[in-house]
């Protein structure tokens, strides 16, 4: 892959950049994608559900789906990501 500069972060939650989405995109995958329609797809993610106030989405993971160490892919996986997302100090 070539770059016409260095991303700013390999840490999507941590970076604009769209010459980073490049690079993180290769790296990373998420639990749903806006396609070219503007809309969200399902990717990791079958399905998703939105509470009626907004506030929870509740996501079904697609099955099978594992880290590159074999570690399956559950909503405790999820939940530590969101929350180190939502940390002030990471």
């Amino acid at each position: 892959m070539a770059l016409s500069s260095e991303p700013d972060a390999l840490d999507p939650a941590k970076t604009i950049q769209l010459i980073a989405d490049s690079v993180n995109n290769q790296i990373y995958e998420r639990l749903v994608y806006i396609g070219k329609d503007r809309q969200p797809h399902p990717w990791l993610a079958q399905k998703w559900e939105i509470s009626p106030d907004g506030k929870q989405i509740t996501f079904t993971l697609r099955p099978g789906v594992k880290f590159h160490d074999g570690t399956n892919l559950d909503a405790a996986a999820v939940k530590f990501d969101f929350d180190r997302i939502l940390d002030p100090a990471t």
